[in-house]
């Protein structure tokens, strides 16, 4: 008897470790109306879906930022300051120009010479990685997605663990220096739910406006 119920102990922990992961993997919730929105900091405003529930907000003026929007447990979308960053990326930039200064007709610097692109490769610290087992990333790139602004921006893939499901991931990440701040951005879901959350994420994205409400 007691090895039945042992066993239907185990049972039912796998069960539920199985219902854990496939709630968590699910698809982002529905938009709904879009709602605006000030950073803690008011160092910048954007809008969002209020299907997908109030975002957690937290920063201090002049020292850093920290949004996350989640249509589900997995698909996230982050914006996360410093002025940390934003100290480094001035350095970056003053090397930036000093190279921009050399170049020929027609040519431009590589990414990771700008500002943008040292901030890039400087928020992809360990501890990040470690959260994201098998990261593999394409090419980095310019873009205008974040706050109509220019931006390094690199598309990612990964696993998740979620109860006992090991989830394959999409994100893509864009870092910007914007005066005293260094931005970094993230954007990550499930794979196969990637279709419907890009767009919403790009649009909340491509919402951020930098300076707050003025």
């Amino acid at each position: 008897m007691p090895v039945i119920v042992a066993g239907s102990g185990v049972l039912v922990l796998i069960v539920g470790l199985l219902l854990v992961g496939v709630s968590a993997s699910g698809p982002p919730a529905d938009e709904g109306e879009w709602t605006d929105f000030t950073s803690l900091d008011e160092s910048f405003t954007a809008y969002y879906p209020d299907g997908w529930g109030e975002p957690s907000n937290s920063g201090s003026a002049g020292s850093f930022v920290s949004v996350v929007w989640k249509g589900s447990k997995l698909c996230r979308v982050e914006v996360h300051g410093s002025s940390g960053a934003g100290t480094r990326g001035d350095i970056a930039a003053a090397k930036e120009r000093i190279l921009a200064g050399n170049l020929g007709p027609g040519e431009q610097l590589p990414v990771e010479s700008t500002a943008d692109g040292a901030l890039l490769d400087s928020f992809k610290r360990d501890t990040w990685l470690a959260r994201r087992p098998g990261y593999e990333e394409g090419s980095a790139g310019f873009s205008y997605d974040f706050a109509k602004s220019r931006a390094a921006r690199v598309e990612y893939t990964f696993s998740k663990r979620a109860g006992l499901l090991s989830v394959p991931m999409k994100g893509i990440r864009w870092a910007s220096q914007q005066g005293d701040y260094g931005y970094h951005v993230t954007a990550e879901a499930p794979a196969k739910h990637w279709a419907k959350f890009e767009p919403v994420a790009l649009k909340i994205v491509g919402g951020v406006h930098l300076g707050g409400a003025g």
